[in-house]
Order: C-alpha cells, then sequence, then structure tokens
C-alpha cells in the first residue's frame, strides 16, 4: 500500500504543489488526513522477516515522507442562530473593509 501511494506524498510537503490524491485508493481514501484540516498520526508497521523487506522499506519511506507534511488544523465553527450569523457576518465585512483599506494604502503608496 506504501508503494502506490509513494507519488501522492510528494506534493503534500512545503513546495505546495499538486497532490495526485486520485493515483492511489490509498491516498484517495486518506485525502483529507493527509493535507487537510486535521491532526493526523501514522503508524507504519513493519515485519523482519525476509520476504518482507521491500514492503516493510517502503512502508518505512512512506511514513519519513509523511512527517513533512503540513497541516494547518483550524476548528470548524457551526453558527446555531441568526445572531450569530449577524454577528459573523459584521465581523467579515469589518475585517473586509479593514483590507480594503490596507489595499488602497498599497496602491497608492507603490505608484510613488
Amino acid at each position: 500500500a506504501a508503494v502506490a501511494a509513494d507519488p501522492s506524498m510528494r506534493g503534500t510537503t512545503a513546495d505546495g504543489g499538486h497532490v495526485p490524491y486520485r493515483d492511489s485508493k490509498l491516498t484517495r481514501l486518506l485525502q483529507n488526513s493527509l493535507g487537510g484540516n486535521s491532526f493526523t498520526v501514522l503508524l507504519a508497521t513493519v515485519h523482519p522477516r525476509g520476504e518482507d523487506v521491500e514492503e516493510s522499506l517502503s512502508s518505512l519511506q512512506f511514513a519519513h515522507r509523511c512527517r513533512s507534511v503540513i497541516n494547518r488544523p483550524k476548528v470548524n465553527v457551526t453558527l446555531r442562530d441568526d445572531e450569530d450569523k449577524d454577528r459573523r457576518i459584521r465581523q467579515l465585512e469589518g475585517a473586509n473593509a479593514m483590507l480594503r483599506r490596507q489595499l488602497a494604502v498599497a496602491r497608492v503608496t507603490t505608484r510613488l
């Protein structure tokens, strides 16, 4: 399974490139955990038996690549009533207005 997942892990690190999650059933299944809005724990299992050396090595390499995955989990907020929604809309409108002012200042400053 780790061998099949290998191509997908190349894009999940800091380079920010496209991640081909659909290339593997495993990475498709783990898509939200491998680069989404969650904390992730990976447990790689290996066996010392000679016949399992290649699969064990692949599992260890996959686990090593997983160490460099960058997730930025955030709490998902569900607004329960209209008052909460209205408050959130006002907050977002205020933040949007502030960003528009900053953008206008930046445009004026860069023209000088």
